[in-house]
């Protein structure tokens, strides 16, 4: 596996995902974890000339919907029964959502000053400035996992409904 160090761009610059700009990034040649570090399939794009995720979200939304499943079934598992760290899995959810977010609306995640570009998104949640402010005000909460769920479902909903209303306008030409 060949490593890469890279300076994150300044819209990758987050703490709850980055602590610092530089970050060691590995070639995925194999997929074995698509989404660590956070953000991978971007970085990819980014750093590793790879196939921009936002160009081609109806290839993703399945991946990010699945990851979205898995963390969730672990989550309330964590939740509900164990005292085991959720903070974590949390994180990872949170970033699975800003991928389908920003790459539903055709951009690359922006995650410094995330409410800016979101203003103008067509395939969103309901209120999601709002429900993401929440959400990243106390991630470890049993709150702010129910409420991602919530909005992870809308937004699944929307962008399949995106994705097919786009497919049929482009199939009738």
């Amino acid at each position: 596996m060949h490593n890469t160090s890279i300076t994150l761009l300044e819209r990758y610059r987050y703490s709850l995902f980055f602590v610092s700009p530089n970050l060691e990034l590995s070639l995925n040649e194999n997929n074995e974890d698509l989404f660590t570090p956070f953000f991978n399939p971007e970085l990819q794009a980014v750093y590793h000339s790879a196939k921009p995720p936002w160009e081609h979200i109806e290839e993703w939304l399945p991946v990010l919907s699945n990851e979205w499943s898995e963390l969730h079934k672990e989550l309330s598992i964590r939740y509900n029964s164990t005292k085991e760290e959720t903070f974590p899995l949390m994180k990872r959810g949170i970033s699975v959502f800003f991928m389908m977010l920003f790459w539903s609306n055709q951009q690359p995640v922006t995650l410094l000053e995330w409410e800016k570009p979101i203003k103008g998104f067509k395939v969103v949640c309901l209120n999601p400035i709002e429900r993401i402010a929440f959400i990243l005000k106390q991630p470890n909460a049993y709150f702010s996992f129910l409420q991602l769920h919530e909005m992870m479902d809308e937004l699944h909903k929307s962008s399949a409904k995106h994705i097919a209303l786009n497919k049929r306008k482009y199939d009738n030409r």
